[in-house]
């Protein structure tokens, strides 16, 4: 009601905040909600680290064309270096399994985003972007946690950052 009130037919939903896919039955209603109205268009997107993502949910967000954002927090050691389970278990497989199960159904991700700590920031190097080059992707979002970066100088977290960028762009990935 209240878009056509505004005389608008274009709505965008963003599945966000914690992991959405907690609450997998609702989002998933929300999509098939949506659907029925013949005057309106939707596009999707979710925010999620796709630990609950499984087949199901793969395919249903495919036929939605709901836009995927992941993080990838490095390669093997500097990933496992900040996230882990509730045990202390490493991360990187798990994400790298549903990357894979995402390329498997057709519908692969075209980036991910890096958050980078003092815990990984040694770790963060080029083998990062080629995880990406390997996998067809287009970009990679750096977050860069500025208050514990705080003890490495400015100009070498810049040059680290530039000479990042430099390689992805040579590569033809988009680097923000």
């Amino acid at each position: 009601r209240l878009m056509r009130e505004q005389g608008r037919t274009h709505c965008m939903i963003h599945f966000g905040n914690a992991e959405p896919l907690i609450n997998w039955r609702i989002l998933q209603q929300v999509l098939e909600y949506c659907k029925t109205f013949d005057s309106l268009s939707f596009e999707f997107a979710i925010n999620t680290n796709l630990v609950l993502l499984t087949r199901e949910i793969a395919e249903v967000l495919k036929r939605h064309r709901v836009k995927i954002a992941t993080s990838l927090d490095g390669t093997r050691n500097a990933n496992d270096a900040i996230r882990v389970t509730k045990g202390g278990q490493g991360t990187y497989d798990r994400i790298i399994s549903k990357f894979d199960l995402l390329v498997d159904i057709g519908y692969p991700l075209d980036g991910f985003s890096t958050t980078v700590t003092a815990d990984n920031y040694a770790l963060i190097n080029e083998d990062l972007i080629d995880v990406a080059i390997e996998r067809g992707m287009t970009s990679i979002a750096f977050d860069f946690d500025l208050i514990g970066l705080v003890d490495i100088p400015v100009h070498e977290r810049g040059t680290k950052l530039m000479n990042l960028k430099r390689y992805a762009n040579r590569h033809g990935i988009e680097f923000f």
